[in-house]
C-alpha cells in the first residue's frame, strides 16, 4: 500500500512529490533521477516506499523482515538521484511516530 502524501512530505518537499507524481519535473530533474517518468514507475515508486514502512514496523514486531525493492537512500528534499525518487529509509522512521510503534523501544 502507497503511504499517504503527508508522510512523503515528512522528507520530501510538496513542489517535488507534486511535480515527480504529475511527470512535471524538468529533463535535467528527470535525468538526475536516471530513469525515464511513467505512471507505472510513481506507483511502483510509492509502493516501494510502503513497503519500507510496513518491513520496518514488521521488523520491529517480529525482529526481522526484509523490503528488496526498498533502499532509495539517494534521494533529497527536493530531488531523485541515483537512481532514487524518494528516500525510503528516511521516510519509514519519520512516519514512525503518527503510528507510536518505535515507543518501546
Amino acid at each position: 500500500m502507497p503511504p499517504p502524501v503527508d508522510w512523503l512530505e515528512l522528507v520530501h518537499t510538496p513542489d517535488y512529490i507534486s511535480q515527480y507524481r504529475q511527470g512535471l519535473l524538468e529533463p535535467r530533474a528527470q535525468r538526475r533521477i536516471g530513469l525515464p517518468w511513467s505512471p507505472a514507475l510513481v506507483d511502483r515508486t510509492c509502493l516501494a516506499v510502503g513497503g519500507t514502512i510496513l518491513t520496518a514496523k514488521l521488523a520491529m514486531e517480529h525482529g526481522l523482515a526484509c523490503n528488496t525493492a526498498g533502499g532509495t537512500h539517494h534521494a533529497f528534499p527536493g530531488y531523485g538521484s541515483g537512481f532514487c525518487i524518494f528516500n525510503d529509509l528516511a521516510i519509514a522512521p519519520a512516519s514512525s511516530k503518527p503510528w507510536d510503534w518505535l515507543s518501546k523501544f
